[in-house]
């Protein structure tokens, strides 16, 4: 099944990537350290989240429950830090995701309205070519037809004077069948009488 506007048989389209991009080929110990450099607010808020908790647990097996109150309370603004500062992350680096997606977006589109107009260029031309040919074959019947009326006349039986022209007396024409060129045919065998 296709949809509409798409052929099964169209070639995938290629998507462009960056060449500075590394996000598709990378592992993740390059991940992690990219990530880190991208927004180092994260991990650094993840460590003082995991210290300020790692502090309470101490605290609480001393059994000094003011102070496991104090890094509990420390533990809950530090994890609140990191998780803006993950939102915050997310906000500026997802413009610029969004910003290269739809550069790449406009980039699969323009390949897109390039290959519908190389199909439709290659129709147009098909088309052309269809279109010289016909013309060329109705060229070549017309040739000889105009050959044939210019070339000599075509020979024709010989036609003797009986068939030639209708008698007056027979009414040998459609006209005198209805009778309206009896009056004419009979003035003119009267004139050619009278000449005689």
């Amino acid at each position: 099944m296709s949809s509409a506007g798409t052929d099964s048989n169209d070639a995938p389209i290629h998507v462009p990537i960056h060449p500075d991009s590394q996000r598709w080929s990378e592992g993740y110990r390059e991940k992690a350290i990219r990530k880190t450099m991208e927004n180092p607010w994260v991990p650094l808020g993840t460590l003082i989240t995991a210290g300020t908790l790692t502090m309470a647990t101490i605290r609480l097996r001393q059994g000094n429950s003011r102070k496991f109150q104090i890094w509990l309370r420390y533990r809950v603004a530090f994890q609140a830090f990191t998780i803006f500062a993950v939102l915050g992350g997310l906000y500026k680096y997802g413009q610029a995701n969004l910003e290269e997606n739809q550069k790449i977006l406009e980039q699969i589109n323009q390949q897109k309205a390039e290959k519908q107009l190389k199909k439709e260029r290659a129709e147009l031309e098909q088309r052309i070519a269809d279109a010289a040919k016909v013309h060329e074959e109705e060229q070549s019947l017309k040739k000889p037809r105009s050959e044939a009326s210019r070339g000599p006349p075509a020979i024709s039986s010989p036609i003797t004077a009986s068939q030639s022209a209708p008698s007056a007396n027979t009414g040998g024409s459609w006209w005198n069948v209805f009778g309206w060129g009896r009056s004419s045919n009979n003035s003119d065998s009267d004139s050619l009488k009278k000449d005689k």
